[in-house]
């Protein structure tokens, strides 16, 4: 029923990934490693599993993020797809939580897993925002922009021809809000039903991918995608869709891209002030930043303000 593919680049909570996903109560499922040119030995620790679900790819040299997801959606070989992540663990309840949403909501879009959050030692952070076991797609993108919602690219399961017929997943750069893009998408086409069982777990580390791309890289990618969404709600309004929806979704959006910006920016982790100002003062147009942005954000930065925990981003 589902292929979960899991694509590893690194090896340190590798081990608990595959344990997680090995453990799921449901059963009919296939678990397909893609070795991207990863730190450790892969092909050794999916041997020593002795597990005939489990199938070993690996690309080398190392293929960027997207083009190695759509090699591994291109892997997959049952109804349904799951995105893995090599530093995060699906729960024992995990497909058979999907399953019970696929039979309940069949012609759902895109199906979705609460999850929950851990620091880098898998201690509890926090939990994911609840949500409805069925929206459409509009009330899932409004309850995005509006910060009210937490989620990431492994918590949701695809029907795999739908997501192949869609071209695969929505680019940016980075990867940075291709989950979000891709998940709108396909809410769009019939809904997305969520499991309230807290049956994923994401790992916050210095590692994450959001983490670890360039500031550079992030602002393009907010650019981008401010414009993919603009042109998804004009498509939507063009359709005949909620007029006082869309124009909620369009007020909330530039409120939580700009606040990304200058997060993006003045991150304490990141390139700091020297670069952030050079970025502004250079490109700012580019970017959709300035410098009257950026004072007002160091003083919400100062304050703590800027950098208080919102669910999306």
């Amino acid at each position: 029923m589902f292929s979960v593919v899991l694509p590893v680049v690194k090896t340190r909570f590798l081990a608990e990934a595959i344990d997680g996903i090995l453990a799921q109560t449901h059963r009919d499922f296939e678990l397909i490693v893609v070795d991207n040119a990863a730190d450790g030995d892969v092909r050794a620790l999916v041997d020593s599993k002795a597990d005939r679900r489990i199938s070993y790819q690996r690309h080398h040299p190392r293929l960027p993020i997207i083009e190695n997801w759509m090699r591994c959606l291109a892997y997959a070989t049952r109804p349904y797809f799951v995105l893995a992540s090599d530093d995060d663990r699906h729960e024992p309840p995990f497909l058979a939580e999907m399953a019970r949403l696929i039979a309940r909501y069949p012609d759902a879009g895109l199906y979705h897993a609460r999850a929950r959050i851990v620091d880098e030692n898998g201690n509890l952070r926090r939990l994911a925002p609840a949500c409805p076991e069925f929206e459409d797609g509009l009330d899932f993108l409004w309850h995005r922009m509006a910060r009210l919602r937490e989620h990431f690219i492994s918590d949701f399961c695809w029907p795999t021809e739908a997501l192949r017929r869609e071209g695969g997943f929505v680019a940016f750069p980075d990867a940075w809000f291709t989950d979000e893009a891709t998940a709108v998408r396909h809410a769009a086409r019939g809904g997305v039903a969520c499991s309230p069982d807290p049956c994923f777990t994401y790992r916050e580390s210095p590692d994450n991918l959001t983490s670890t791309a360039a500031a550079p890289r992030k602002l393009q990618a907010i650019a981008q995608y401010e414009d993919w969404v603009t042109a998804f709600l004009d498509r939507q309004q063009a359709s005949g869709a909620t007029p006082t929806r869309i124009a909620a979704i369009r007020a909330e959006m530039p409120r939580r891209l700009e606040r990304m910006r200058y997060r993006v920016l003045l991150d304490p982790g990141g390139a700091g002030l020297g670069k952030a100002l050079g970025l502004v003062l250079g490109q700012g147009r580019r970017y959709r930043v300035s410098l009257g942005g950026l004072l007002a954000a160091g003083m919400l930065g100062l304050s703590g303000r800027l950098f208080e925990r919102t669910s999306g981003r």
